[in-house]
């Protein structure tokens, strides 16, 4: 088992750990976010893929940022200069059909944060484009995405860049027959730059998690 595979198996004990450490029943947690009680206790056994939405209201009722949690996963105490591919914390998404990878340490003296993003086809950021608070700059790496803003879609290939600045409402999705490999730089390594850019905040999210 690769060390990323090892940091997506930690993300159901790590979120055990701060329900406990919060002096939190599943049956109060899954009271307060609206999920049920036997969907809480798959995550907690990595028995189930929460999409980022739903991962968002859980990490927010346990007081962290998603950014925090994913940082949390790594096991290194200081902050690495360099991370090696088979070390980084990842997550996978079934709903939004993302697999996000964290590609730099969180750290409030370091002024960029860094994500990778495979997206599989049909898989998108959210329904609708998405007020978002930092600037961001994206590249695509491999594969085509449709990047949609209030102006209109934007087909984005390989090689391809986009800088969104704050306050800009966006989102992408994979239209494409081909996954799409995308790296996210974010404007603060204090800001989580996995909860700012895909916050997946429809219902239809929530009400998909609740069937798995």
């Amino acid at each position: 088992m690769a060390s990323g595979e090892r940091a997506h198996q930690g993300l159901g004990v790590m979120l055990r750990e701060l329900r406990t450490q919060r002096g939190l029943s599943v049956r109060t947690l899954a009271a307060q976010v609206g999920f049920s009680p036997s969907f809480i206790s798959q995550i907690e056994a990595d028995a189930a893929s929460p999409s980022l939405a739903s991962l968002e209201k859980i990490a927010s009722a346990l007081g962290v940022t998603l950014g925090q949690l994913f940082s949390s996963l790594e096991q290194n105490a200081a902050v690495r200069t360099v991370i090696r591919r088979g070390d980084r914390a990842s997550h996978t998404s079934a709903c939004s059909q993302t697999t996000i990878s964290v590609l730099s340490d969180a750290s409030p003296e370091r002024r960029l944060a860094a994500v990778e993003l495979v997206i599989a086809p049909a898989g998108m950021s959210s329904q609708h484009p998405e007020v978002h608070r930092h600037d961001t700059f994206a590249l695509v790496l491999s594969g085509s995405l449709a990047l949609v803003t209030n102006d209109g879609v934007e087909i984005l290939s390989a090689g391809d860049s986009a800088y969104l600045p704050s306050g800009m409402a966006f989102a992408w999705a994979n239209q494409s027959e081909l996954p799409a490999t995308v790296l996210l730089v974010g404007g603060s390594g204090r800001s989580d730059l996995v909860q700012d850019v895909l916050a997946l905040k429809t219902q239809s999210d929530t009400r998909r998690d609740e069937l798995h």
